[in-house]
């Protein structure tokens, strides 16, 4: 039932991105991270975020609406950690200014075409503690309750960085959409959350930025009963239970 009303909205998030056309290249946006116009706008207030501004390691998902915060953060000196394409055998790629071979390189540094010819892949010990982490969204609440795309991929990335000692509790967890994306609370309330699904502490939109107000606690540690070979296959990590360092 929580997956069927989960589904539900967002199918109802990405129809609405598509008849407003609030949203950009991939389209459909369905099944998909969508990428909207004004996420240049959303990445600016969680810039002007203290907890970013002081941060030296934060971790940024891969989709393109993204690609503005990942340069941002490059150019501003910051270690960014981003997931590389799905089948590779690390778990992030490093970016920071210093391993831009150019100006360009720097200025298009959050662009994946450009990263993936520089970027230093990184062994699972190599990952340094990373100060914030920000996730994919398709659906999120004030409550801090969000929705990927289902496929599980930013909680099994947690759990991985959480084992490691990489991440916990007290790093915050932000996203960024549009405000087409944000539902209220009563409509993706904690209750449809499952024991491995990670809140978000913020909520970055076009239009603003939303503290959540949440009480649901982050997770920890990898669930394995919820890694299937898909996921194995996407995120090389996994492939190998035994060789990991835990």
């Amino acid at each position: 039932m929580a997956a069927a009303r989960k589904q539900t909205l967002r199918q109802r998030v990405w129809d609405s991105l598509e008849n407003s056309d609030a949203v950009l290249f991939p389209r459909p946006c369905h099944g998909r991270i969508p990428n909207c116009p004004g996420s240049a706008a959303a990445c600016q207030h969680l810039l002007q975020m203290p907890e970013i501004q002081v941060a030296r390691v934060v971790k940024v998902h891969p989709s393109i609406g993204a690609a503005a915060l990942r340069t941002a953060l490059v150019m501003a000196g910051k270690t960014v950690l981003v997931p590389p394409y799905p089948g590779a055998s690390y778990l992030y790629l490093l970016l920071h200014r210093d391993l831009c071979p150019n100006q360009r390189s720097l200025e298009w540094a959050g662009d994946k075409r450009e990263y993936m010819k520089w970027a230093r892949p990184l062994k699972l010990l190599e990952i340094p503690a990373v100060d914030v982490v920000i996730v994919a969204t398709c659906v999120a609440a004030p409550n801090g309750v969000r929705l990927g795309k289902g496929k599980g991929y930013g909680e099994v990335e947690w759990g991985i960085l959480t084992e490691l000692g990489a991440a916990g509790a007290s790093v915050p967890v932000y996203t960024l959409c549009h405000d087409l994306q944000l539902v209220g609370s009563e409509e993706l309330p904690e209750e449809l959350m499952e024991s491995h699904d990670l809140p978000v502490d913020a909520i970055a939109t076009p239009s603003g930025l939303v503290r959540c107000k949440r009480s649901a606690p982050k997770p920890s540690g990898v669930r394995w009963d919820l890694v299937g070979p898909d996921l194995e296959e996407d995120i090389g990590a996994l492939r190998s239970p035994a060789a990991l360092p835990w």
